[in-house]
């Protein structure tokens, strides 16, 4: 019987650390801010413009761009602003 009940309990607080570390990674790219999104490695840079490119706002202003040129657009509008957001960066470039 107290085996099963540590088991239940370990298994509630793994679930609740799991979905903790799983909110983290679906946060929202447009927010992310630019020094945030320079940090990242190459993949996950990839990763983030393309959940970047799904906003409706961003694909208006990234148009009908590849992947690779987004990431390209992104860096430079990040350029000197690493407080801002992606969003608002790409703003001030336009």
């Amino acid at each position: 019987m107290k085996s099963t009940k540590a088991a239940l309990a370990f298994g509630m607080i793994a679930m609740v650390f799991a979905t903790h570390a799983m909110a983290q990674d679906t946060t929202d790219a447009a927010k992310m801010t630019c020094k945030d999104y320079l940090a990242l490695d190459a993949d996950a840079m990839m990763t983030a413009t393309k959940a970047f490119k799904v906003d409706p706002m961003a694909a208006s202003m990234l148009g009908e761009i590849s992947d690779d040129e987004a990431m390209m657009k992104i860096m430079a509008g990040c350029e000197g602003m690493p407080e801002m957001t992606l969003m608002d960066s790409m703003h001030m470039k336009m």
